[in-house]
């Protein structure tokens, strides 16, 4: 028996879809879960599982069939709208090993070629956007005047990410408390161990929500924002934390939502998010048995992106050899005692397996102690083609790791097969190719400390500073507390 499943994709892709999938186990009972696809691996089980109603199914004669039903527009932020114009319907299936795990697709998906949406027969209306309260009426509109928010802060590995609103220069609150919604679907942040605090998140182009502006076709006006560091402050005119007589001089607390300062910790750009990115040059690697006209589809394929802002090295391999492994080794020598290596590969769960290792002769590499070092891993195989993508520090802190930023590394290529039970790998099929010369990743090639942007950012107005108040006393500001998001 095997598993079927529909998903609903924006872009034809297998990454970031809602997918809805079903099979008999081997109770001859119906499995059936809502998940999204995040990356080229299972789906995630959403926690709300009630916008799936009406479920049933069976296997007769060899034939799996599942029923369910679900709402036009889901109350689930993980769920897209059936009601949207921009879907796209996949169609997949796949084997279920002891009638309880499901594994990798069977075949390539099916994919609609055009957008599907279903008319539920409802029109949804945009409610009116809010308009500046009284102490803003009447005068010029400021660029911070009602703009939508998505506000973070981060601690380690902890942090907290949220929709919000301001509807004039007070403290933005989330959304929820002018009566709307947080409508972001997927938010993930952390302080990195070099110094930055970084976040990313998932919002649908139009939420249909009064407190979140539309991301629209074209040019779009974007302010952002980051908090004062203690002690460390940016004012134009000075303020009551500068008098002797200030009750409280760390008064900027890390982590609390306040005044950001003037200039320096604030900007905005005109950005238009649909343009085409220019087209980018081979990345550099290395690769051999190459499909004749594909220079995708190889034996052996690794690239790598040096990030000069997170000081990392992202790095891709991929192989279209059947039940095998991966890797990349760094060698002082171009010998393999000596050897720190990566090796990668999918096991028969489908689930993908990337570790860290060390060879310290001509006996397989030893696992390191620190995994740590190996960030955002992920990997899948489709078509035949097996991607693994993983990021390295260019100066890892562990011991068993050789720096990626020294002058006197060679790069190995190695790729075997598995034992038969796909749990372990097995000595390389051929001596691993090393690269000729040394290879440096150069970590602090235009390090400038600001991100570098993939759309072409405009010209800010003249009109974009925001003016200290004229009073010398900072004030705290009408909305001091900070409450809680409801999605946390």
């Amino acid at each position: 028996s095997g598993w079927i499943a529909l998903g609903v994709s924006k872009n034809r892709q297998m990454v970031d879809t809602d997918v809805t999938l079903g099979f008999i186990d081997a109770n001859n009972e119906l499995q059936i879960r809502d998940g999204y696809n995040t990356g080229y691996s299972p789906p995630v089980t959403d926690s709300d599982q009630s916008q799936l109603t009406n479920t049933r199914g069976s296997r007769v004669d060899g034939v799996t069939t599942v029923e369910f039903s679900r709402a036009c527009r889901s109350t689930d932020s993980s769920d897209f709208s059936m009601t949207d114009s921009d879907n796209y319907l996949i169609f997949g299936t796949g084997p279920v090993f002891n009638g309880l795990f499901i594994s990798y697709h069977s075949i390539r998906p099916t994919i609609t070629t055009e957008t599907v949406m279903f008319d539920c027969g409802s029109s949804r209306k945009r409610r009116q956007a809010p308009v500046p309260v009284a102490e803003t009426a009447g005068t010029p509109i400021h660029p911070m005047d009602c703009s939508d928010l998505v506000i973070g802060t981060a601690r380690n590995d902890v942090f907290r990410m949220y929709d919000a609103y301001t509807r004039d220069r007070s403290t933005p609150f989330p959304d929820s408390v002018y009566g709307g919604e947080d409508n972001l679907i997927a938010a993930v942040g952390r302080e990195t161990p070099t110094g930055f605090t970084e976040f990313k998140f998932r919002r649908r182009l139009d939420t249909m929500s009064a407190f979140d502006h539309p991301l629209v076709n074209g040019r779009q006006y974007f302010i952002y924002a980051h908090g004062q560091e203690q002690n460390n402050y940016h004012f134009r005119l000075r303020t009551g934390i500068h008098v002797p007589t200030a009750s409280d001089r760390q008064f900027y607390k890390d982590d609390e939502l306040k005044y950001h300062g003037f200039t320096r910790n604030r900007g905005s750009r005109v950005v238009d998010l649909t343009k085409s990115k220019t087209a980018m040059p081979d990345l550099p690697g290395f690769s051999y048995g190459c499909e004749e006209g594909n220079a995708n589809r190889c034996m052996y394929k690794v690239t790598w992106v040096v990030d000069t802002l997170l000081k990392v090295v992202n790095f891709t391999l991929s192989t279209t050899a059947v039940d095998s492994w991966i890797g990349l080794g760094v060698s002082k020598n171009k010998f393999m005692p000596s050897t720190d290596v990566i090796l990668a590969w999918i096991d028969a769960t489908g689930q993908t397996v990337i570790t860290d290792r060390f060879a310290s002769g001509y006996f397989p590499p030893q696992l390191d102690m620190d995994q740590s070092q190996i960030m955002d891993a992920r990997g899948g195989s489709v078509g035949g083609l097996s991607t693994f993508q993983f990021s390295r520090p260019c100066s890892s802190s562990d011991q068993s790791d050789f720096s990626l930023s020294d002058k006197d590394n060679y790069l190995a290529y190695p790729m075997g097969s598995l034992t038969p039970d796909k749990s372990f790998f097995t000595k390389h099929t051929l001596p691993p190719s090393f690269s000729d010369e040394t290879i440096t990743f150069d970590c602090t090639a235009t390090a400038t400390g600001k991100p570098e942007y993939a759309n072409t950012a405009e010209p800010e107005p003249e009109h974009t500073a925001e003016p200290e108040p004229e009073h010398t006393a900072e004030p705290e500001p009408e909305h001091t507390a900070e409450p809680e998001p409801e999605h946390t």
